[in-house]
């Protein structure tokens, strides 16, 4: 304890700041909210724990990592990845060895299994029945008004444009594309130059087009294809993704998707557009298919587009 009193009289002697001042409940005077900013700062930043920082400063555990300035500063990083190091090697062969005896046994006894057991149709429609417009338009509200806050938006912003942040995510980023990139690259818009299509450059807004871009020019089936073609049906306009004419003789009419979106709900924006896309091609005599990552031919394809 003396030791931890004696820490304390450094830094406020180095800040210039007194006890009564520093610890006063409340709004403190003006100045002292950044002087205790740069205490704390200074107690992160040498490795120090937050209960360590609550038990030298007298915060609360929110004002400390509110005022602290050195996230993810070196000696923390440290700290948290031997932390780590000695969890996992205490429980090694262990299944989910991060679970405390509690949680071991609640796992045990299935209070967890509604995360994993699939929605029933009456849990689905009391969902979508709690999602009323009412709702939707308070929800919507809240974000505007806090949109519209400059002090608001302005901290956000700051935040992730911050040196730190935007440095922390550039090295999570070279990470992922050193140790797995096929699994990170999905969304990115590309330019492709082609061969069959009635343009000669295409702009695809994902990986996924790109990749069946790709196996719609190497399939000799393939005669000629149009990519986003604007058609119109009784609801206005539309633009599906590939209109493809087969060596056959044959046309589909090809939709990109992700295969998360084939199970949204009929009520769905996307699904109700999909829907369209299908009766217009039952109107044209054309067929109709959707084309997901999960499909053989375009999961190979995304293998191999650079």
């Amino acid at each position: 304890m003396l030791m931890v009193r004696l820490l304390m009289l450094q830094l406020m002697e180095k800040y210039g700041v007194s006890w009564d001042d520093f610890s006063r409940k409340g709004r403190p005077p003006k100045g002292v909210s950044e002087l205790r900013s740069c205490i704390v700062t200074d107690l992160h930043a040498e490795g120090r724990t937050w209960a360590d920082i609550m038990a030298i400063t007298g915060l609360s555990n929110g004002a400390v990592q509110r005022l602290t300035k050195a996230k993810r500063n070196p000696n923390t990083m440290a700290r948290v990845r031997a932390a780590a190091a000695e969890l996992g090697k205490s429980g090694a062969g262990m299944s989910k060895p991060w679970f405390s005896d509690a949680l071991r046994r609640w796992w045990a006894e299935g209070r967890f299994d509604f995360h994993r057991a699939p929605r029933s149709e009456k849990d689905r429609v009391a969902l979508r029945a709690s999602w009323t417009d009412e709702r939707r338009v308070r929800l919507s509200n809240i974000r505007t008004r806090l949109g519209a806050d400059a002090s608001y938006r302005g901290r956000l912003e700051a935040y992730h444009r911050s040196p730190e942040v935007r440095r922390h995510r550039s090295t999570q980023q070279a990470y992922r594309m050193a140790h797995a990139p096929a699994t990170f690259v999905r969304g990115i818009r590309s330019f492709v130059f082609v061969m069959k299509c009635d343009q000669f450059l295409i702009h695809t807004r994902s990986s996924y087009k790109t990749a069946v871009v790709h196996l719609l020019e190497s399939d000799p089936r393939v005669r000629s294809y149009t990519y986003e073609p604007t058609m119109t049906d009784e609801c206005g306009v539309l633009f599906p993704d590939f209109v493809v004419t087969w060596a056959d003789g044959g046309t589909t009419l090809i939709e990109v998707k992700a295969h998360w979106v084939t199970r949204l709900p009929p009520e769905h924006k996307v699904t109700a557009r999909l829907d369209r896309s299908r009766r217009l091609t039952d109107r044209m005599g054309w067929s109709f298919d959707i084309w997901t990552e999960n499909r053989k031919e375009v999961r190979d394809a995304l293998a191999r587009t650079p």
